[in-house]
């Protein structure tokens, strides 16, 4: 690997420092699929690609620009540390490196390029920010004129960006770590369904659907199948999302098959308890409800709410009132 720091009356190397990037643009296949399923576990190619793409184009603009060589340096530096991030997986950390060094390089640019800055930052913030950031932001920029916007109002501007972009990531990551412990703990309470089915621990269970491994492994894959079809057909017919509500999709997706599967368990399960009598269990219907309850998690939350209102609904019986 070339070394692309910066020494004392070292040149800055730009070209080492794309070539460090280019592995993550152009990932090892094997190790990309592997780590296109996970779920938080590691950072995916994708967002190792678009990191490594923007440290990529900045550091070649930079490089051709006609900035002071203090500033070409400084933005270098604030690079070559988001490459490093990058390097070790550390994707958020790599962006904050990143951001400083773009509004790093907007140091010295003259007015035409300050114009040109402050009309993309200006609709950026338009687009992307709400409340007191996109107030903030158009304020510090001022109304569009003939006078460019200073390098500190565009650096200051752009910095209301970077942190709203850094707070949805961040909320990203929170929000994969709850749904992987919630695939683990359902993948574990699914598990320990078999073995109490297998060894016959629930008398409460006999006669039912759940009542041997063949039946409930045929309902537990029905409700992974119906998930499946729920994304694809979803997936089939694509609609615009900005990028975070694309990545929370995935997310999502690769949890459903096991939600389903519980999702089928429970509502086969309240099913042939007998408090659901409009819903027919006899046969092969069963497991029809299966596949539906896996494609449809409103199924079964539809039906709990009805039955938890139902129950709230209820007068108490007057046996367990004491005379």
């Amino acid at each position: 690997m070339a070394d692309s720091s910066n020494g004392p009356n070292k040149e800055p190397d730009f070209a080492a420092l794309r070539a460090r990037c280019l592995r993550f643009i152009s990932p090892n296949p094997v190790g990309a699929l592997a780590r296109q399923f996970t779920l938080g576990g590691g950072q995916r190619p994708s967002a190792l690609a678009r990191l490594s793409g923007a440290i990529s184009r900045l550091s070649a603009e930079v490089e051709s620009d006609s900035s002071e060589p203090a500033t070409k340096a400084a933005v270098f530096d604030l690079l070559l540390d988001a490459v490093e991030r990058l390097e070790r997986r550390n994707v958020n950390e790599g962006w904050a490196s990143f951001n400083d060094a773009r509004r790093t390089s907007y140091s010295g640019a003259d007015a035409d390029r300050r114009r040109v800055l402050g009309a993309s930052v200006r609709a950026e913030a338009t687009a992307k920010l709400t409340g007191w950031r996109q107030n903030a932001a158009l304020e510090i920029l001022g109304k569009p004129s003939a006078e460019p916007p200073t390098v500190a109002q565009l650096r200051e501007a752009q910095a209301h960006l970077d942190e709203q972009s850094s707070n949805v990531f961040r909320r990203i990551d929170l929000y994969s770590s709850v749904l992987r412990y919630v695939l683990v703990g359902l993948a574990v309470l699914l598990a320990v369904m078999f073995v109490v089915v297998d060894r016959t621990w629930l008398p409460a269970l006999e006669g039912t659907s759940l009542d041997n491994v063949r039946s409930l492994t045929g309902i537990v894959l029905l409700g992974a199948l119906g998930s499946f079809l729920s994304v694809a057909l979803t997936r089939a017919n694509p609609h615009e999302e900005n990028l975070p509500a694309m990545i929370q999709s995935r997310l999502v997706d690769v949890l459903r098959p096991v939600v389903g599967a519980a999702s089928a368990v429970a509502f086969v399960l309240f099913i042939e308890s007998g408090m659901q009598s409009a819903l027919e269990s006899d046969g092969s219907k069963i497991y029809v409800w299966a596949l539906l309850a896996g494609f449809s998690e409103r199924l079964l939350r539809r039906t709990l709410e009805s039955a938890a209102a139902s129950a709230s609904a209820t007068p108490p019986s007057t046996d367990s009132i004491p005379d």
